[in-house]
């Protein structure tokens, strides 16, 4: 029976579902995830992998089939490499889309109606602190809560997530405007009630900017010094995609300016470390990489990746191959 490396802990659940079909090795702690030195210890013997593989673990798995990333990006794994090897990459996108644009929303929300300031407010002063008058600020001037219904929401990426993220928010009452290199049909557009526009024009005229796109050479820093500038004075930035899609110390610059008013970010450019200016800047929320992390979307995500794996050692053909361009075999 042919082998798979998981490198993190699965449930007994997971692993019952794919009895006879392939032998899985995972970490056997719930909170464990084998370090890079670990995986090239028992990659050698495996021939499906789950997770980031870059050009050292690729060459010391030498009996590889089958390389999938955990979610719908793929920039962890070196494809090229995979490809020249004969080795075929995928990704397992439906399971992140809902809780990702769940987390957007959240995020979203949580940044504009300042919750973590204002119940850190409560827990500093034990009790309920009114902020007095009508028009007084809630108690400082960093940057007063705002109102989501009847602003602009800018999609940067309208792929399956940046659909999901529309949805939730014309719940909200907000207006659905996008950008992605490929446009939408008209009748897409139609039911999602979103309106394409060019990516200089989305920044200017979006009260809100979410980042939903995939990450690539070629949208390295995607929002930097120029492309913060072009944003609508006063806008909120939020991602939940990829950390270096967005220069942080720009980021920091623009939010100091309050050229921006407030930033919400999962990821980061250089995770696990973040830009320490951005931890104490009150007007932006931080998050640790949780786009994905709930019980029930793990779960989907880890059944999405092995039946992938399957397929593949199978030798069956799957739509989510994402490197079929560089495969010589």
């Amino acid at each position: 029976m042919k082998k798979v490396l998981v490198p993190f802990w699965l449930p007994d659940h997971i692993k019952e579902r794919y009895k006879g079909k392939i032998d899985i090795i995972s970490h056997p702690d719930p909170m464990g995830v084998y370090s890079e030195k670990e995986i090239l210890e028992r990659v050698a013997d495996v021939h499906g992998l789950v997770g980031k593989a870059n050009k050292t673990i690729i060459a010391a798995g030498k009996n590889l089939e089958g390389i999938c990333s955990f979610g719908s990006g793929y920039d962890a794994i070196d494809i090229e490499y995979a490809g020249i090897k004969g080795i075929k990459v995928s990704n397992a996108p439906d399971g992140t889309t809902a809780v990702t644009a769940e987390l957007t929303i959240t995020l979203l929300l949580t940044l504009t109606r300042r919750i973590k300031n204002q119940s850190l407010l409560i827990t500093k002063n034990r009790r309920c602190k009114s902020g007095g008058g009508y028009f007084a600020l809630s108690f400082d001037d960093a940057m007063p809560a705002a109102s989501v219904y009847g602003k602009q929401l800018g999609i940067i990426g309208f792929g399956k997530i940046g659909k999901a993220v529309a949805k939730r928010a014309l719940g909200m009452d907000m207006k659905i405007k996008y950008f992605d290199i490929y446009r939408a049909s008209p009748e897409v557009e139609n039911q999602y009630q979103a309106g394409y526009m060019d990516f200089d024009e989305l920044l200017a005229t979006s009260d809100y900017i979410t980042l939903n796109c995939l990450y690539s050479a070629e949208n390295h820093h995607l929002m930097n010094d120029e492309t913060l500038a072009k944003m609508k004075p006063g806008a909120f930035l939020i991602n939940a995609a990829r950390g270096p899609l967005v220069d942080e110390q720009a980021l920091v610059r623009a939010l100091k300016q309050k050229h921006l008013a407030g930033a919400a970010l999962d990821v980061f450019e250089n995770e696990p470390e973040i830009f320490d200016e951005l931890i104490d800047m009150d007007e932006v929320l931080l998050t640790p990489h949780i786009g994905t992390q709930t019980y029930d979307a793990r779960c989907e995500m880890a059944t999405d990746v092995l039946d992938n794996l399957v397929s593949i050692l199978n030798g069956e053909d799957i739509p989510t191959i994402v490197n079929r361009e560089y495969l010589t075999k």
